[in-house]
């Protein structure tokens, strides 16, 4: 005999609603780390980056279709957070 798991509509609701509870606790501690280690400037500019990584997982696991005008603003966010780090060295 075997046994398979099959969840419902509800049960898939409710496991992926505790998943992003879970990964939203995690992205807040690691929100709260990088802020000790690094400061509240430089984790600024890092988090600018959120959406450029945002988009690009939505492009690759979900297959999303990105628009010029979209790889042009994130090459913008890109092409900036380099530009800050850069100066952010030399002074």
């Amino acid at each position: 005999m075997t046994s398979a798991t099959h969840l419902t509509g509800a049960g898939r609701g409710a496991l992926g609603l505790a998943g992003l509870s879970a990964f939203y606790g995690f992205a807040i501690c690691g929100l709260l780390v990088l802020l000790a280690r690094v400061g509240p400037m430089q984790a600024a500019i890092v988090l600018n980056l959120e959406l450029v990584i945002v988009a690009l997982l939505a492009w690759v696991a979900l297959g999303e279709a990105l628009s010029a005008t979209q790889v042009i603003g994130v090459l913008v966010v890109v092409t900036a957070v380099i530009g800050f780090q850069i100066s952010e060295r030399r002074t």
